[in-house]
């Protein structure tokens, strides 16, 4: 099985992961940063935006357990 992880709909502009076959919206990528290039073959995934990657750890994280606040990391 693969590891999920973020990609970028270039078409909408959006993150989503993909988890037990169904896509899941991450976010709109932020303004002010520039979208991510359509990567190479063998290129490994690019970095989503810091936000992307907090909505993907609330997402995947249990249920029943919290995440620290930002401010404390």
């Amino acid at each position: 099985m693969r590891p999920h992880h973020p990609w970028y709909r270039a078409a909408n502009s959006s993150w989503y992961v993909e988890i037990n076959g169904e896509q899941n919206l991450l976010g709109k990528h932020p303004e002010g940063i520039s979208p991510h290039r359509k990567r190479k073959r063998g290129d490994p995934p690019p970095r989503p935006p810091q936000e992307i990657e907090q909505a993907y750890h609330r997402l995947m994280a249990p249920a029943d357990r919290k995440l620290p606040a930002y401010e404390t990391l």
